[in-house]
């Protein structure tokens, strides 16, 4: 399990907390009845009422003039962000302060002017339609495998973005038909498109988690060069499932590294593989260590091979990061591109 920051460690005591405690729970009865009443007019399937309870007081410490309304759109839009379910049904109670985290996280995304919510950055790209960071722009936090759904087929020029985005030339992360690729990776980080991938990206997703910017995870794709099917984890797996011999890509993020093991329950032929190939740091300390390994075969294994993956480093060879085409970077970030 990844080990979260305490999120509301800037806030108050707990005593300070249930000094309050009257009017907080006057504000999370409203919140309630107004839940109820979305309920009994058939506004939404699901009372999101677990998370409600664990953010409520959260939200309403950073913003106390929120609508109730609102209040329930965005606790559901977070559980559709995050993949916490909303009623919570099968979180552990230990688990209470890393959902807090998880929320803290999206709130500061959200309500950029909440300032006093700690916590690290969470992943986003907002891509603009001008060079420079202008004209109109859109902000996505999850993978989109068409943009013209969001109305940005083909219409990508700029990015300010925290994580490492990768923006395909063609729809489903260039699953069907072989295409450019461009990678960007940072943390507040600003740049334009190359010319030659300028108004061209049709699929975006991220490496990482969506949440923790620096969390220990692998990714590993069907294709080359992070390209179509793509598993993601935080822990040992001990079989791939439908990616079972079917990988051709790995990327990983954090301080640790993986162990690539040949056969399933972490048998046969081991590679080690780290984030050794980006590390950026923001003015603020913040941190994102990438490993990408672009195509298999340079990690000394064959094609389509891998069968499990365990935390930390199990064998005695340790893979090289794959030599992509790097074209910039800053200390808080930098781009490269594939095929362009």
């Amino acid at each position: 399990m990844i080990s979260m920051p305490k999120a509301l460690q800037m806030m108050d005591s707990e005593h300070q907390l249930k000094k309050r405690g009257n009017r907080i729970n006057h504000l999370m009865l409203k919140d309630h009845e107004a839940i109820q009443k979305h309920d009994r007019q058939g506004l939404h399937q699901e009372s999101p009422l677990p998370l409600l309870d664990l953010a409520g007081p959260l939200i309403r410490e950073t913003r106390p003039r929120l609508p109730s309304t609102r209040l329930i759109f965005e606790i559901k839009r977070f559980s559709e962000i995050s993949h916490v379910p909303p009623k919570c049904e099968i979180l552990p109670l230990d688990r209470t302060d890393e959902i807090r985290g998880y929320i803290a996280v999206y709130l500061k995304r959200q309500f950029l002017t909440a300032s006093n919510i700690p916590g690290p950055n969470g992943l986003y790209t907002k891509v603009f339609r001008k060079t420079y960071n202008l004209g109109t722009s859109s902000e996505l936090y999850t993978y989109t495998s068409d943009l013209s759904t969001k109305g940005i087929d083909d219409d990508i020029e700029s990015v300010h973005q925290t994580g490492m985005w990768i923006y395909y030339e063609n729809k489903d992360y260039n699953k069907e038909f072989q295409g450019k690729i461009h990678y960007v990776h940072g943390i507040e980080y600003s740049t334009d498109f190359p010319t030659r991938f300028r108004n061209m990206a049709s699929s975006v997703r991220f490496t990482g988690h969506r949440v923790v910017l620096n969390a220990d995870t692998w990714n590993i794709y069907e294709g080359q060069y992070f390209t179509g099917r793509e598993l993601f984890g935080t822990n040992d797996t001990a079989t791939l499932g439908e990616l079972d011999l079917q990988v051709s890509s790995i990327a990983v993020t954090g301080t640790s590294g993986w162990t690539v093991h040949t056969g399933q329950s972490f048998t046969g032929q081991g590679v080690c593989v780290y984030p050794a190939t980006f590390h950026d740091r923001s003015p603020s300390g913040e941190q994102l260590d990438v490993g990408i390994y672009g195509i298999v075969t340079t990690l000394g294994l064959p094609e389509d091979s891998i069968r499990s993956i365990r935390k930390g480093c199990w064998s005695s060879k340790v893979a090289t990061p794959s030599d992509l085409s790097y074209q910039h970077k800053d200390s808080n970030g930098g781009w490269g591109y594939v095929g362009l």
